[in-house]
Parts: structure tokens; C-alpha cells; sequence
């Protein structure tokens, strides 16, 4: 995996400091767009891991602001990915954002609902300003979350 860190314009409007968000799914091709263009339209800090197992750790260890989850992955699901996270005392209130190109029977739907960190699906492929702006509006409304000494979002540039 990549730590991406995207270097802006000094002209162009910054947060006062960067949302980090860890990217989880078997796609190479869709964890590098991804990283790709929140460091490009958001200016954030992205971490990918490329199946569940990984991704846990790095969750653990790069201690992310909010999880983009695939769905269907070798190995762990992302519905079990999201129960791991949340056994965790470390992971257990961080955000997750399910992205699946996969369609979701209404079972599975509300199973996804009842999980405490999950926040939003969104489908592939995505539209990328729009999943980052509601992005930044989940690490916004995430109050209890804010971490001491860390401030993010507080005058947020919206992706152009």
C-alpha cells in the first residue's frame, strides 16, 4: 500500500488540517483513483489496503478520520470487516463509508443499516466530488469523534 500525500497551490484554500481516510478493497485500480483524487480534490492524507485482514490493521495503526469500504472482497466481506472495527475499542467509532458496485438485497441493506459505524453507501463507480463532499460533511457531523489536538473541517475547501 501507498501513503498518498498530495501537494497543493499555496493559493488554493486549504483545510486547517487534512482528514485522513484509509481506503479498503481488493480493486488496485479503484483504492489508487481513490487515493488519488481525495488527495487531488480534498487535499487529505489517504492510506489503501487491499483486503479486510490488512485493512484492520492499518486501521489500527494509521488511526484514519473514516473508512472507504468495498463490499465484496476475498477473504473477509466488508460486513465483516465493519464487525471487526467495531469490536475494537480503537476502531469502534470511526465512520465507514460501504462502496460497492454490487446491488444489495433488501436483507442486506438493512443488516448494513443496523451497524453502528456504517454511515452511507454509495455504489461504483462513484462520483467523486459528490462521495467527497459527503465525505467531509460524515468527518463534520462525527463530533464525538474529534480526536484532542486535532482539528479538521473548520474551513474546509469544498472539492472544485
Amino acid at each position: 500500500s501507498r501513503l498518498y500525500v498530495h501537494q497543493r497551490k499555496p493559493d488554493m484554500r486549504l483545510p486547517k488540517a487534512t482528514l485522513r481516510a484509509l481506503c479498503i478493497d481488493d480493486d488496485e485500480d479503484c483504492r489508487s483513483v481513490t487515493a488519488k483524487l481525495f488527495t487531488r480534490l480534498g487535499g487529505h492524507v489517504v492510506e489503501t489496503a487491499g483486503n479486510g485482514e490488512d485493512g484492520i490493521i492499518k486501521a489500527l495503526e494509521f488511526e484514519p478520520d473514516i473508512i472507504l469500504l468495498d463490499l465484496n472482497m476475498p477473504g473477509m466481506n466488508g460486513f465483516e470487516v465493519m464487525d471487526a472495527l467495531y469490536a475494537e475499542e480503537a476502531t469502534r467509532n470511526i465512520p465507514v463509508v460501504m462502496i460497492t458496485g454490487a446491488s444489495l438485497s433488501e436483507d442486506e441493506y438493512a443488516m448494513l443499516k443496523l451497524k453502528r459505524n456504517f454511515k452511507m453507501l454509495a455504489t461504483k463507480p462513484a462520483d467523486f466530488r459528490a462521495l467527497l463532499r459527503k465525505v467531509n460533511g460524515i468527518c463534520r457531523s462525527e463530533a464525538a469523534y474529534k480526536k484532542p489536538g486535532r482539528r479538521f473541517f473548520d474551513n474546509c475547501a469544498e472539492p472544485a
